[in-house]
């Protein structure tokens, strides 16, 4: 009996052993409300409903469970007082907080004397340009601030509903004011433009196409209303007779595209479709399984790192798993971005025929408080940063990007677009030589599918606009456009393209990097350097500049030093004296390829202009492999389309810059010398000499057109392509 006795109890304990692992081996680690299940918001005075409610907790082992409001406990709210309050939710031994914000509502006023839309004061206020203060090249801090086109209309996407953001007050029976109504009873009329005309809708054909909420002053419209433009006007039904009409009424133009209004970071989520790391922060809001074809921007946005998806960043096992990592920097790893290389904090993968948009109304997505990478590398395989270089990792070469678009299917068949417009972008590095900076995040990705950029704006970025691969052979793919963009700051380059067979940028503007303004690299595996993928570029119109000394951090890393040094013996082809300060026996021409001087430790030293570099792709430093494309400069689109014979245009060569592509026996003669070659503006052809300290051709100037062009003049250094600006001298 005993036996049985000791055999039971110790059944007992087994089981209860069994029993606190399953309880007590995980623990809750967070919880939040699922989306839709409670009010963000309610009216002064109202009733909270809890009785839908269900909250989301997430486990140290990282599963899930949902648990409906009859097991929660809920703290005591006061709807009584105006402003946010926090709503403590708990489930067991484990709470979190919910914020609710009280709202004012017309049934606290009398008369209402004040309404306006913030979301229309901020776009017309965006539109006209947000001040950015680039700091150029010489000390001189130069303001850009304005959009290329600022006359552009509202858009609103029809996958949600669209909010005005109300601003109103009004006067209570007492005739104190009060402020901060976000509910108030509106009429709203709704006109359609029919060629030009606008035309009232009412009855089923509004319904049709718009659903009006005039509480809170929301539209919600229907797939039908895509590609057709609005006029709303919006007014206070009781108004304050005592004020004028206008201050309590508004009217807006907006033009109805499939796509998603976005109101904060946590929204922008769903740029992204590809990666399951994003479904935490969709589940809060419309679902993980919500998709949709555009992104409308309807306020600034402020991307932090609690907005994006938490696999983003070095966890203290991932730093774990690669030992190794902890030898590659001083700093704090855990927290910081990990370098992706094939993806981006938001990845879009564009189906065979689809159009994705992302349209920015004049709004801004700001990353200046996102954290830098401070580990550079991937592992090629899971695309895992883990490291690159030895040492300290002082200077890095940064990968990971905000927003990378890549095209689903490999054989692109149908027209496939992203279109970017109307969008403001601002990084979180800049050009500087602080090391830090170096881990900055680039801008974007672009790899293979279509690109029409048009009306953007970015500043800080590591690299702005970033294109890779393409086929110039199909009009479906790889093809990128970028039109009336401006970028500035860039800690390594404003614009590099990595074996983008076919870029135009046109009417833009980049200014201020700290290496070139822009990069090319020809991708391929070998020595034959006509296969794989040629960066072939022109620029239409477009201002280009990057005043460096050759030891600024990308300079330095990159070897390329020597490659200014080696530029600025060019200065002897034009101001006819030799680095001595002696006649060169070469007569003056008036011109000086120096854009400046700047102090270095009480030493003038100059500045050169370097537009562009190209090089082999897949080298993180200069080599001397032949490679083949071209960058071709025009003053405008009429020269374009002669030297292409477009619109029934006979050819013309009409441009200037940089062709790998041409005179086959020149090229070969440049790449392995030490010797520089010009080519001559205005024609595409080559001045077929060479200039460098132990060879001095004095004919090399004699009737050359490249002395009496324009800014650009190319020059070919063993195996590098750079163009540089040719200023007038002083």
């Amino acid at each position: 009996m005993k036996k049985i006795k000791h055999f039971l109890l110790t059944m007992v304990l087994m089981l209860c052993s069994v029993f606190c692992v399953a309880c007590f081996g995980t623990k809750i680690t967070s919880g939040y409300v699922k989306a839709g299940t409670l009010a963000t918001s309610i009216i002064k005075d109202s009733v909270l409903d809890t009785s839908n409610v269900i909250a989301v907790f997430k486990y140290s082992d990282n599963t899930l469970e949902e648990i409906s409001s009859d097991n929660l406990t809920f703290s005591a709210f006061d709807s009584s007082v105006l402003g946010e309050q926090d709503l403590m939710i708990t489930y067991k031994d484990f709470s979190f907080k919910v914020k609710i914000k009280v709202v004012a509502s017309d049934a606290d006023v009398v008369s209402i004397n004040q309404l306006e839309s913030q979301l229309l004061t901020d776009f017309n206020s965006a539109k006209n340009g947000k001040f950015n203060f680039v700091e150029d090249e010489g000390g001189q801090a130069v303001e850009k601030s304005e959009f290329y086109d600022s006359n552009q209309p509202l858009f609103v996407g029809d996958d949600n509903v669209f909010n005005f953001r109300i601003i109103a007050s009004g006067v209570d029976a007492t005739g104190n004011l009060v402020s901060g109504l976000t509910k108030v009873r509106t009429n709203i009329m709704v006109e359609i433009d029919n060629q030009g005309v606008y035309e009232k809708l009412t009855g089923a054909e509004l319904d049709a196409l718009v659903q009006i909420d005039t509480e809170y002053s929301t539209l919600d419209f229907s797939q039908d209303a895509v590609g057709k433009r609005f006029r709303v006007t919006v007014e206070a039904a009781n108004r304050d007779q005592d004020y004028e009409e206008a201050a309590t009424k508004f009217v807006a133009e907006l033009e109805v595209v499939d796509g998603y209004n976005v109101y904060n970071a946590k929204q922008l989520a769903y740029y992204d479709n590809s990666q399951s790391g994003w479904n935490d922060i969709k589940s809060k809001l419309e679902g993980s399984d919500f998709v949709t074809n555009g992104i409308i921007l309807q306020d600034d946005i402020n991307i932090k790192k609690d907005d994006v998806r938490e696999d983003v960043f070095w966890t203290q096992e991932r730093v774990d798993s690669y030992p190794s990592v902890k030898s590659q920097t001083d700093q704090t790893i855990v927290g910081t971005p990990i370098d992706y290389y094939n993806t981006g904090i938001y990845k879009r993968v564009v189906t065979n025929g689809e159009t994705f948009n992302f349209i920015g109304n004049y709004f801004s997505v700001s990353l200046k408080e996102f954290p830098k990478m401070v580990i550079q590398g991937h592992d090629g395989s899971d695309n895992e940063g883990v490291f690159a270089k030895d040492g300290k990792n002082e200077i890095m070469t940064a990968h990971m990007c905000v927003f990378y678009n890549d095209k689903q299917t490999s054989e692109i068949s149908k027209p496939t677009l992203v279109n970017w417009k109307n969008i403001s972008f601002i990084g979180n590095g800049e050009k500087n030589n602080d090391p830090k900076n170096s881990g900055a995040i680039l801008l974007m990705k672009q790899r293979y599918v279509n690109l029409h950029a048009y009306n953007t704006f970015n500043n800080n970025f590591y690299i702005g606009y970033f294109v890779i691969y393409g086929d110039d052979n199909n009009e479906f793919d790889g093809n990128f456009i970028i039109e009336k963009c401006k970028g500035y700051n860039s800690y390594q380059c404003l614009l590099y393209s990595y074996g983008g067979e076919n870029m135009l940028v046109k009417d833009s503007e980049f200014i201020s990097a700290g290496g070139p303004a822009i990069i090319t690299d020809h991708e391929y595996s070998g020595t034959d350097y006509k296969t794989g993928y040629a960066a072939r570029t022109d620029f239409v119109n477009t201002i280009i500049r990057s005043k460096v000394t050759g030891k600024e951090p990308w300079f330095t890393y990159y070897g390329a030093g020597e490659l200014v040094g080696q530029l600025t013996t060019a200065e002897q082809l034009y101001s006819g004296m030799t680095a001595e300060g002696q006649p060169n026996g070469l007569a003056p021409t008036g011109k000086t390829i120096y854009a400046g001087y700047v102090d270095d430790n009480g030493v003038q030293i100059p500045l050169l202009n370097i537009v562009a570099a190209m090089k082999k792709g897949g080298s993180p430093s200069l080599t001397g492999e032949r490679i083949g494309g071209h960058i071709r400069m025009f003053k405008n689109m009429g020269e374009y389309e002669k030297y292409y014979a477009l619109n029934g245009q006979t050819q013309e060569y009409t441009t200037f810059g940089l062709d790998m592509d041409k005179n086959d026996s020149l090229m070969n003669k440049a790449y392995g010398s030490s010797l520089i070659y010009l080519e001559s503006n205005g024609n595409g052809g080559y001045i077929n000499s060479g200039f460098g300290t132990a060879n001095t051709d004095s004919s090399i100037t004699t009737g050359k057109s490249y002395s009496e062009g324009d800014y650009i003049n190319l020059y070919l250094y063993n195996g590098m392509g750079a163009i540089i600006g040719l200023y007038d001298a002083q």
